[in-house]
């Protein structure tokens, strides 16, 4: 991952967590589609770099290095998406007591 990503990964997640806090969907929705975007990107890049390395040690490594960062992604992804659910419930929580009144 080269530092441009990183910082545009950085940029959606907080603009995911600006967009949860003040409600605004607008945000919330191109900054998830952009993380699973990254997510499937990153794994494809790793998937595809480990048939071109001939050592075994080195496809070992490669491999190992493929399956860390589909796990961070996975997390990060699910951690947006519990970020999200997080939202909707507030959400319905806002609906149902402005039905409670």
């Amino acid at each position: 991952m080269d530092p441009l990503e990183g910082s545009l990964t950085l940029l959606c997640s907080f603009l995911l967590y600006i967009g949860v806090r003040q409600s605004r969907s607008l945000l919330i929705l191109p900054c998830l589609l952009l993380l699973v975007t990254e997510l499937f990107v990153s794994l494809s890049q790793a998937i595809v770099t480990i048939p071109k390395i001939s050592d075994k040690d080195e496809v070992l490594l490669t491999r190992t290095i493929a399956i860390v960062i589909f796990v961070v992604l996975f997390v990060k992804f699910l951690m947006t998406y519990y970020v999200w659910d997080v939202y909707e419930e507030k959400k319905i929580k806002e609906v149902a007591s402005s039905f409670m009144k």
